[in-house]
């Protein structure tokens, strides 16, 4: 994860010949101070405990920002650059305003290719495609200082930066290359022409550096072998897997094993997907028995909480869509009463063993409730009681009121990196197509972080 605290004036450790190659634990991205506490948009149940441990459980040492592992080799190729056009710089801020133009001239060449708009991670997107056929070197203002200031956290640096480290494709700085990550610079360069000559200019850095990179690299000079190497959806890497796939998805390692049960499960449910995960790893011995324990529970939690979702989701769109700004709560229930049956089932099914005991407070809860408009009642209650961020709806006088005030849910379904473990894996050749619970619209768009805008 990113947070932007101030360490923008921090001299880096001038003595790297110490570094150890082996696996650092991620750190920071650490830049400027918070501007405001940031409000979690994606626990409306209260159970992110649980749906972390199971995503620390199924996707070690990864984040739902990490799906598309040409951006590594992207990011290494960027630093090399930037270190060797910017030799005198000495602290992080520098070094990043730098390299997030750098990112951002990747961000609109990726835009600008015949099949750029399809699902590719590309924060920035949308700016750029407001200018587009203009001069882009005015992303920055047309970015506006929000999501200028968002960017530091959802951009491919902040993404990446502590699987590079973990891969060992950085040194302890986080921005100094190892011989590994000079590698992936190596790959990325030859598909790459190579850069012009170009001065500074006085107004670079009010544009964020776009403007420099894009006089070294022009937007006419992009040959068949840069549109090869654009990040993409399951685009197959190169001779990078070579580097990437040995610490990334080793045989027999955890992220191995579950990338392994996404391909032997192409179809079914989210749910089907965890059972099929589940019973795989009730046979690793290597799991305490603390975590067996909740293994069991994995497949029977992720459908009682994608029916709780889902109900929930349905119940925004009711009530964002009905002519009253408050309207009945019995009027929606009517509404949902398939999605309320599904809760219910899912609810009486759970078993409650004292395991997750928040899971099995909503259980009881819920399953107690004999009607439609009961059940969604409770439902609303149970969100307003025990929401771990954002409050979505709640119930008054008989009335459901909208409090998020988006024109579509703000969250969705808890999720244990399977997506993100599930692009890598592709990418990486580990496995050779998307299974078809992961492989849709909706679960493309239910990534924790998806809204890079």
């Amino acid at each position: 994860m990113a947070c932007d605290m101030d360490c923008g004036s921090m001299r880096r450790p001038t003595n790297l010949n110490t570094w150890n190659p082996m696996r650092l634990k991620p750190t920071l991205f650490q830049t400027i101070p918070l501007v405001r506490d940031s409000q979690r948009r994606r626990d409306p149940f209260g159970f992110a405990d649980v749906a972390a441990f199971y995503a620390d459980l199924l996707a070690p040492d990864l984040t739902n920002r990490q799906r598309d592992a040409r951006w590594m080799s992207i990011l290494c190729w960027g630093l090399q650059q930037v270190t060797s056009s910017f030799r005198a710089l000495d602290n992080d801020q520098e070094t990043y305003a730098r390299l997030r133009g750098l990112e951002l001239r990747w961000i609109i060449q990726a835009y600008l290719a015949p099949d750029g708009q399809r699902n590719r991670q590309l924060p920035g997107k949308l700016a750029v495609k407001s200018l587009e056929g203009t001069d882009y070197r005015g992303l920055r203002r047309q970015m506006g200082e929000a999501q200028w200031r968002r960017y530091r956290n959802t951009g491919p640096y902040a993404a990446y930066r502590g699987l590079m480290q973990y891969l060992g494709l950085l040194r302890p700085d986080g921005w100094t290359l190892s011989e590994a990550g000079l590698e992936l610079a190596a790959a990325a360069s030859a598909h790459l022409p190579p850069l012009r000559k170009a001065k500074i200019s006085p107004a670079d850095d009010d544009n964020g550096w776009v403007g420099y990179w894009l006089r070294r690299w022009p937007l006419s000079a992009a040959p068949a072998g840069v549109r090869a190497f654009l990040p993409g959806p399951g685009k197959l890497l190169s001779s990078e897997r070579k580097i990437i796939v040995p610490q990334l998805f080793a045989e027999g390692e955890r992220r191995r094993v579950v990338a392994e049960c996404l391909q032997n499960e192409p179809a079914g449910s989210h749910a089907d997907l965890c059972g099929a995960i589940q019973r795989r790893l009730l046979r690793d011995k290597s799991l305490s028995p603390s975590e067996l324990s909740k293994l069991e529970k994995l497949e029977s939690f992720s459908r009682l909480a994608d029916a709780a979702i889902k109900a929930l989701r349905h119940a925004y769109r009711a009530t964002a869509s009905n002519d009253s700004a408050q309207p009945p709560l019995d009027q929606i229930a009517k509404k949902l009463v398939a999605e309320l049956n599904d809760l219910n089932r899912a609810c009486r099914a759970w078993r409650g063993d004292g395991v997750w005991p928040q899971v099995t407070a909503f259980a009881n809860a819920m399953k107690s409730q004999a009607n439609a408009a009961a059940r969604l009642q409770c439902l609303l209650q149970l969100h307003e009681n025990l929401a771990g961020g954002l409050l979505w709806l709640r119930v008054r006088d008989g009335h459901i009121d909208r409090v998020a005030r988006y024109p579509q849910p703000p969250g969705g379904y808890y999720r244990f990196r399977l997506n993100a473990l599930a692009h890598l894996a592709l990418g990486c050749g580990v496995i050779k197509s998307l299974p078809g619970a992961l492989d849709s619209l909706e679960e493309a768009s239910n990534e924790e972080d998806s809204n890079d805008e």
